[in-house]
């Protein structure tokens, strides 16, 4: 809360270049321009050579003129860009750590004597870490920079993964175990969400606007296969220790380190790459945040994070209690969901980039498409009398496709719709929604006494059906809006991608 006070309150550093106007640390080098709009940094390098400017400009034009040159150049461009999205495609397998808790539990029970109901108390806070204060990296992303944000975020998570190790029945005496692995589970998952929000932002502001579904596509195959990556790994180590916690805790606190210090470090390389390009600098410095929170499209995207992604977590949690009901093996549902699910993420990310300049191509269409696909998942669940577990193994496909489109399209849209200003904030924020709506949700998750079948949680899945239902009724307002004024949705979008070709690697031809 003191960190989140004083991002808020303290202002940044003022720009180098204009006195008057604030920027982030990150954005210092392209804060002020020309009147042709050169990089600030070139301006200086000319103005305090010993050499005549102009002559500077006509010896090196010839080079820069030079087809080889300009190759080499690209070449090297483009080559920090894959480094960075290999970084950030890694980076959000972490958070699978987060997503496989619930297989842990039991057994992290066993280890420290807990009741199921204290297991699930830390499960309850490691969530609200996640997404509760995920503002937080959204701040730091956008107030600090990248590289500082990731460095933060992965310092939080090591230090309670060290303390949890060092953690015993009767260490400290002055804090029960169960408070102090409250504390621990809060701040890791809290380092969760910064690998979550950087390693799904930084690829969207680097690269340029035609390509950042299929840059997009990738980060999120990685994501939603990240819980299949660190519950195998989990499984592998319960099946050759008996001290399973312990070595887990070593192997997260490797993984986090690694991680965390090789995307660290290729941020840092590739940090030319997600300054703001001037426009879009002087956009965030006339538009505050605070002003997005007021407009509409923050009220869907509001409703898209509280509705329809609050109840596809809380289902996530329910499907296990589903399986046991009609006999099916829960980890079969959850590997078929993670390979239908990244499919689902491919289906609406890669197609974008050449359907969004049409009127029905844009990101509030595979919204749309994902909800009903979603939607059609549960009516398997609610449509038979008795349902069977073949019913439930059908809807679990539907549910998987369009549970991976909603959330493989959301970045997208938050991207492209908010742009890259305030980008880490705005995703940030929206997950708080999440945290109080999947409690919302599991309340009405409670199973009858007395009562056996999937049916006995027909009154849940209805009440689910028709809060999706609204989204997808909402969904369709704003895709009526945006085919009234296709250009408010993209030029503003095309001018950044041109100052970023001017500033990032100048203006080759005219040189």
């Amino acid at each position: 809360a003191v960190v989140a006070v004083w991002l808020l309150v303290v202002p940044p550093h003022p720009s180098a270049g204009r006195a008057t106007s604030y920027a982030p640390r990150h954005l210092w080098p392209m804060t002020a321009t020309a009147s042709n709009k050169e990089p600030l940094v070139k301006k200086q390098r000319f103005s305090q050579s010993c050499v005549d400017p102009a002559g500077v400009q006509r010896i090196t034009s010839g080079i820069w003129k030079s087809a080889s040159t300009k190759d080499i150049l690209l070449g090297i461009y483009k080559f920090r860009r894959l480094i960075l999205l290999a970084a950030c495609t890694v980076g959000v397998t972490q958070y699978g750590m987060v997503l496989v808790f619930g297989v842990i539990v039991p057994d992290l029970d066993k280890e420290y004597g807990f009741s199921a109901a204290q297991g699930d108390t830390l499960y309850a806070w490691l969530n609200f870490g996640a997404c509760a204060l995920s503002f937080i990296p959204g701040l730091c992303y956008d107030r600090l920079g990248p590289p500082l944000a990731m460095v933060v975020g992965t310092f939080t998570g090591i230090l309670p993964v060290v303390l949890q190790l060092a953690w015993t029945e009767t260490f400290p005496e002055w804090l029960s175990t169960i408070d102090g692995l409250i504390l621990c589970y809060l701040f890791f998952g809290l380092s969760s969400s910064f690998f979550n929000i950087i390693g799904s932002c930084a690829p969207l502001t680097a690269f340029e606007e035609e390509d950042v579904g299929k840059v997009s596509a990738c980060v999120q195959v990685c994501l939603s296969l990240g819980i299949t990556i660190q519950s195998s790994v989990y499984g592998k180590l319960k099946s050759v220790t008996t001290s399973t916690v312990q070595v887990w805790n070593i192997y997260v606190l490797v993984f986090m380190t690694l991680c965390g210090t090789v995307m660290s470090v290729v941020l840092v390389v590739c940090q030319d790459l997600l300054v703001l390009p001037p426009a879009a600098l002087e956009r965030q410095l006339a538009t505050p945040f605070r002003h997005h929170l007021l407009t509409v499209k923050f009220a869907f995207m509001s409703i898209i994070f509280f509705v329809a992604i609050g109840f596809s977590f809380s289902f996530l949690e329910v499907v296990g209690a589903l399986a046991d009901e009609v006999g099916l093996d829960g980890s079969s549902l959850d590997f078929v969901f993670g390979i239908v699910n990244a499919l689902g993420r491919v289906a609406v990310s890669v197609p974008l980039d050449y359907t969004r300049n049409y009127p029905w191509g844009g990101v509030y269409s595979y919204v749309v498409a994902s909800l009903v696909f979603f939607v059609a998942g549960m009516l398997w669940l609610v449509i038979p009398a008795s349902p069977t577990a073949l019913h439930l193994q059908i809807a679990n496909v539907f549910i998987a496709f369009g549970y991976g489109g909603l959330l493989g399209i959301v970045p997208l849209a938050i991207r492209l719709e908010f742009g890259i200003e305030h980008l880490g904030m705005t995703y940030g924020l929206l997950y708080v929604w999440v945290s109080f709506s999947v409690p919302l949700w599991g309340m009405f998750a409670l199973k009858p006494d007395n009562c056996n079948g999937l049916q006995c949680f027909a009154p849940y899945c209805l009440l689910g059906i028709a809060g999706l239902l609204l989204t997808i009724a909402s969904s369709l307002a704003m895709l009526m809006a945006s085919m009234r004024r296709p250009r408010a949705r993209t030029g503003s979008m095309t001018e950044i991608l041109l100052e970023r070709k001017l500033s990032d690697i100048g203006d080759l031809d005219d040189m």
